[in-house]
């Protein structure tokens, strides 16, 4: 079964933590893991977008 691997998704997260803001339920955990989630993504792409506009501001025009 894929569930568990569609359980632990950045999607999935955030709207864990979406619903339980919406639903007033305890919302510290999911809040957590989507946070986590998106620091993750972006340690992943920045070095990879600052690499590649300094490769493009060095080439110029």
């Amino acid at each position: 079964s894929i569930r568990p691997l569609v359980e632990f998704q950045p999607m999935a997260t955030t709207i864990r933590a979406m619903r339980a803001l919406a639903h007033g339920d305890p919302a510290l955990s999911p809040l957590l893991l989507a946070s986590i989630w998106g620091i993750g993504i972006a340690a992943v792409i920045v070095p990879f977008a600052v690499r590649g506009y300094r490769s493009a501001a060095e080439s110029g025009p």
